[in-house]
């Protein structure tokens, strides 16, 4: 292991902040709400085209979004799908954060696909 490139990595890593700063919670809190905005950004632009939508909605019902996660007699399996049901109601808080009208929109798509 080379020490001194470790010592390095260490010290460009993000920092903790003070909690009793007032300056340096209201910079986190700030930096924060970028990082959110960026996302629902991201998310925003891929609801705005119709190959987004059935992409996102992809990704929605593997991550088990609309279905039952439980499997009877095999907590380990059942535990995977909550896991990956997580991530998916993750998805869809921030597609009705950022856009809800194309979440509509992507639901009637793939009603009219079947």
């Amino acid at each position: 292991m080379d020490y001194p490139s470790f010592t390095e990595a260490e010290m460009l890593a993000e920092q903790p902040y003070n909690a009793a700063s007032k300056k340096e919670v209201n910079d986190a809190r700030k930096k924060e709400a970028r990082l959110r905005k960026e996302e629902l950004s991201y998310v925003n632009k891929i609801m705005s085209t119709r190959e987004g939508r059935k992409w996102m909605l992809n990704m929605l019902n593997i991550c088990k979004t609309f279905t039952n996660p439980i499997v009877a007699q095999d907590t380990h399996y059942t535990y995977h799908n909550l896991g990956e049901q997580n991530i998916g109601k993750k998805l869809l808080q921030d597609i009705n954060d950022a856009a809800p009208d194309q979440y509509i929109l992507m639901m009637k798509e793939a009603r009219g696909a079947k």
